[in-house]
């Protein structure tokens, strides 16, 4: 062979391993734009299906319960997170039956993060409709817990369901998945720039930027798929207040260790009642599957009385944000919601942890707010600027995703002016959460 022959021979070897890796690499955007479109209609199926459940038991959609709980009878808010026990109570009891979900336990972010972290563990598509029909029993019935979690799982399920089908390669499986949080996170809050940190900083811990172009494709897919369905809304609507000055910065921070410690209360809190009733069941051989139905009891209890505790708790989380409430009923809500949300994910019933976050920190701000409005007359900024930057603070040392929960504040809200406030609370926050 000619040395002129073995060039050309060695540039078309080149020619074809390059046209692979390419083919490979368009490969894997066409597939996170399918996984865009699928996650983003499952999503707002999943969120339709919440809301259609709410309409049943209280007669308005789950962003509503907290006017709606105090003007039904109390009966019918006391029963419903019973009845809503029960239905899902026999939805483990089936899921384990046919192997959907063989713990009888609703599954969520972590599950993500296992299946990504662990060679073979992978969630079926199974998983993720039963653990969703679990979470819209739960949270349209008024379990305390937020929708993210669930929207996640199955926003991955419908991943590993492509990879699954196409016989992807491992490394392929993990961009996909990634895709499917992030379509399902911007899809849930239309905050399609929070979905792909939340993906890449949470789900799979990497910015390569060879996952990092797929995963925004579905994500900006999924949003505009929830606008043309949904509107071009926030999530909250910011009351206009008057600008903060530098002043509010250390105060801010001051906010932070308060986040801190509400978010540690929280987690605790979660962390000791589902240990404390897994040993109870041990001991005294209770069937896990009727953990919700008693749950549901102490759920409706509570709602009778507060129902800004009852399911997602947006309205109560908006009010917070329109100084509607004074600091003792703020610290009561907030007392409350911890418990109901620790029971409602002890007791199996189907949720995440993210929106609890939002409305925990909200009530936070808020009432820091307030006292410091009292204490320094008017010096500081309305309790209005101090809520928003609780939400960031508790919702993201909950979350442990320091980055993308900012993001997803400033989605949330359109408000930008609190960048450098939020960011100071938002890291002593997490600090305090990671190192305590």
């Amino acid at each position: 062979m000619t040395r002129t022959a073995a060039r050309l021979l060695l540039r078309l070897r080149h020619g074809a391993k390059t046209a692979r890796e390419l083919f490979g690499e368009l490969r894997v955007w066409v597939f996170g734009a399918g996984v865009g479109v699928v996650g983003g209609y499952a999503i707002l199926g999943f969120l339709a299906a919440i809301d259609a459940v709410s309409m049943i038991f209280y007669g308005v959609d789950d962003t509503m319960l907290a006017s709606a709980g105090r003007a039904l009878p109390w009966p019918r808010v006391a029963l419903a997170p019973v009845v809503g026990g029960i239905l899902v109570s026999a939805v483990l009891l089936l899921a384990k039956r046919f192997n959907w979900l063989p713990e009888a336990r609703p599954q969520g972010i972590t599950e993500v993060i296992e299946s990504r972290a662990i060679a073979g563990r992978r969630i079926s598509l199974r998983e993720g409709v039963a653990s969703s029909i679990v979470a819209t029993l739960s949270l349209g019935s008024g379990a305390s817990a937020g929708r993210e979690g669930p929207a996640v799982h199955l926003g991955a399920a419908v991943a590993q369901k492509v990879t699954d089908t196409f016989g992807l390669r491992a490394r392929d499986a993990r961009t996909l998945l990634g895709c499917g949080a992030a379509a399902a996170v911007s899809a849930s809050f239309n905050a399609p720039i929070a979905g792909v940190l939340f993906a890449l900083e949470v789900i799979l811990g990497n910015y390569a930027l060879s996952i990092f172009g797929p995963v925004v494709l579905a994500s900006v897919i999924a949003a505009v798929i929830a606008r043309m369905h949904l509107g071009d809304f926030p999530a909250f609507s910011v009351p206009i207040y008057a600008p903060a000055t530098s002043i509010d910065v250390p105060f801010a921070a001051a906010l932070g260790a308060v986040s801190g410690l509400t978010a540690l209360a929280f987690l605790f809190s979660v962390s000791s009642l589902t240990r404390v009733v897994r040993d109870l069941c041990r001991r005294t051989k209770t069937p896990t599957e009727i953990l919700p139905v008693l749950a549901g009891v102490v759920i409706g209890g509570i709602g009778v009385f507060y129902p800004e505790v009852l399911s997602v708790g947006y309205e109560a989380t908006q009010n917070a944000l329109e100084n509607e409430y004074g600091v003792r009923f703020l610290t009561i809500i907030l007392i409350l919601k911890i418990l109901a949300t620790s029971i409602t994910l002890s007791c199996r019933f189907g949720g995440g942890v993210f929106s609890s976050g939002v409305y925990l920190g909200a009530m936070t701000g808020a009432a820091f707010g307030i006292v410091l409005g009292q204490t320094f007359g008017g010096l500081t900024a309305e309790p209005t600027f101090y809520a928003m930057v609780g939400i960031g603070a508790v919702g993201g040392a909950i979350l442990g995703a320091p980055i993308s929960t900012t993001l997803i504040v400033f989605e949330l809200t359109r408000d930008y002016q609190i960048t450098i406030a939020l960011m100071a609370a938002v890291s002593v926050a997490t600090l305090i959460t990671q190192t305590m």
